[in-house]
């Protein structure tokens, strides 16, 4: 940032040439069939003051600036105009802010606004990247800064439902800081269910800022439609044992269906069971089976699995 300035907004404009006459935007060539492009242009700007927080000062010396930059990515060259002043308007706050005289040209042309006071920013921090990733027994949620002005702490919040949210963690910020800064938390999530995240930023004033609400990804909800596993023991069944062990996980507590069927699709067994926690065992008859493949299947709630078993 310019000596001076303590942050922006995220919102950048853009000015260039297009459909323009000759006398309404200063173009590079006289000729109106040829592409028209901007040349310098000398220009009142006008907000609405909801894009800022905090009092506005009018006058010369008032917090609120504009920059104009060469590239719209690093702002530190960038060239800050002043002379802002708040006046009355239509607008969703009921204040316009306004500032005259600001100059683009080709190779000066991105804009935005910018304040000499933390305080004013809408967001303390920018947040650049803000997501959460699904894992065996919890979710990484992770956010990057760009920069950070007079931040105090971030709190993650969590939520089943995305409108009632309760803190999970709380890190402390880096206080006036400009470069990037990577944050990471591990929360615990076993039952893998989606959940949503934002963050509270809290400035050294005491405000409090929200960052948009993101969810899990969507390897939440497949483990999820998927965690109901079953396995044999023992498989294959050898010779004259009677008996095997159905073990499941993942299961619903509630009514289950077993069933053995041979591989033309035809039930051979069929057992209902009472399913009273996610981890158990089922016996399964295999005395009246004969050598071959069949498959033994279990419905618990609104999930069904299915395994091999091998008859020698």
């Amino acid at each position: 940032m310019p000596v001076g300035i303590q942050g922006r907004i995220k919102r950048v404009w853009k000015f260039q040439g297009s459909n323009f006459n000759t006398f309404d935007f200063n173009r590079t060539t006289v000729n109106q069939n040829d592409e028209k492009v901007m040349a310098t242009k000398t220009l009142t700007l006008g907000f609405d003051a909801h894009t800022l927080a905090g009092s506005f000062v009018a006058g010369p010396n008032n917090t609120i600036k504009v920059l104009v930059d060469d590239d719209g990515v690093d702002w530190s060259d960038a060239v800050v105009v002043g002379g802002a002043v708040v006046v009355g308007g239509t607008t969703a706050s009921g204040l316009r802010i306004v500032v005259p005289d600001v100059t683009v040209e080709p190779d000066k042309n991105y804009v935005t606004l910018a304040t000499t006071d933390a305080s004013m920013l809408p967001l303390a921090s920018e947040i650049t990247h803000f997501s959460a990733e699904c894992k065996t027994n919890y979710n990484l949620v992770k956010w990057i800064t760009a920069a950070e002005i007079s931040v105090d702490d971030f709190t993650l919040q969590s939520s089943t439902d995305a409108v009632h949210f309760y803190d999970v963690y709380t890190v402390a910020g880096k206080g006036n800081h400009s470069a990037y800064n990577v944050y990471t938390f591990e929360h615990a999530n076993p039952q893998r269910k989606n959940l949503y995240y934002r963050i509270k930023q809290k400035t050294d004033n005491g405000n409090y800022v929200y960052s948009r609400t993101i969810t899990t990804d969507n390897s939440c909800k497949v483990v999820e439609d998927e965690k109901l596993a079953l396995s044999i023991v023992p498989n294959p069944v050898v010779g004259n044992i009677n008996n095997a062990e159905l073990f499941y996980s993942g299961a619903q507590e509630g009514k289950g269906i077993v069933e053995i069927k041979n591989l033309l699709g035809a039930t051979l067994y069929k057992l209902s069971v009472e399913i009273n926690d996610e981890l158990g065992s089922i016996n399964l008859p295999t005395y009246n089976l004969k050598a071959g493949v069949y498959i033994v299947s279990l419905v618990s709630g609104n999930e069904s699995k299915s395994v091999k078993l091998v008859k020698e």
